[in-house]
């Protein structure tokens, strides 16, 4: 259900891994109202700045954990996929 809404009904996903690139397809996608979005110099710099601390689980927290997050990580593979294809689609 998760991937259909995505597919069907959100006219663009974007990732913070990948803000650059979502930014500059965004800027492509509408040029007048995001003109310079694409070329604001790192904008995944001036968003999420925070330093994050590594963690290391047990195997068997690790496997609770993949289990339990298993949908979310094939909807965001899913959304990741579909970026991939709108940057390409956009020339980027």
């Amino acid at each position: 259900t998760a991937k259909k809404n995505v597919r069907d009904n959100l006219w663009f996903v974007g990732t913070t891994e990948r803000m650059d690139e979502s930014a500059k397809v965004l800027e492509r996608l509408l040029p007048t109202y995001l003109e310079g979005l694409g070329g604001a110099g790192g904008v995944h710099e001036k968003v999420g700045n925070v330093a994050r601390r590594e963690q290391s689980f047990s195997g068997k927290a690790t496997k609770v954990l993949t289990e339990i997050c298993a949908l979310d990580m094939e909807l965001y593979e899913y959304v990741d996929k579909l970026l991939t294809e709108r940057v390409t689609s956009c020339g980027q």
